[in-house]
């Protein structure tokens, strides 16, 4: 058996649960704090799936999981993508709820004209700056 086989074969053995082919694939290791699996000692096994299964993540991607779940391994649920659309697209975190917010909480728009981008990311209502340098 080659070493490719092999891996494949050590991969197969850590999934707990493939029920169908289009079904969650969660791994059977402890998970990290964070709730994902590992492959050998620092890898993480969803990495691992996509690589095995698609090839080299692209330099500067991040794999999403497009099913939610941080233990899934199976290949149709992991795509290469940036962390910025990884993030947004994800409906539990915050910069995904802010992203979503056509005001500021004073009730100006995020329109081009009244909203500054910040630079390290966020925005700004320009109608709000400028009532509290006023101030």
């Amino acid at each position: 058996m080659n070493t490719t086989n092999r891996t494949l074969d050590w991969f197969f053995r850590g999934i707990a649960s493939a029920p169908s082919f289009t079904a969650c694939w969660i791994w059977g290791g402890r998970p990290t704090r964070d709730g994902y699996g590992t492959f050998g000692k620092a890898t993480r096994a969803h990495r691992r799936a996509y690589e095995l299964a698609v090839g080299p993540i692209p330099k500067g991607l991040v794999i999403d999981h497009l099913c939610e779940t941080r233990l899934c391994v199976n290949p149709l649920h992991l795509r290469a993508t940036t962390q910025r659309h990884n993030v947004l697209r994800s409906v539990r975190t915050m910069p995904n709820v802010n992203a979503g917010k056509t005001h500021c909480p004073s009730g100006h728009p995020y329109d081009e004209a009244n909203t500054y981008h910040r630079p390290a990311g966020g925005r700004d209502c320009r109608a709000c700056s400028r009532r509290k340098r006023a101030a």
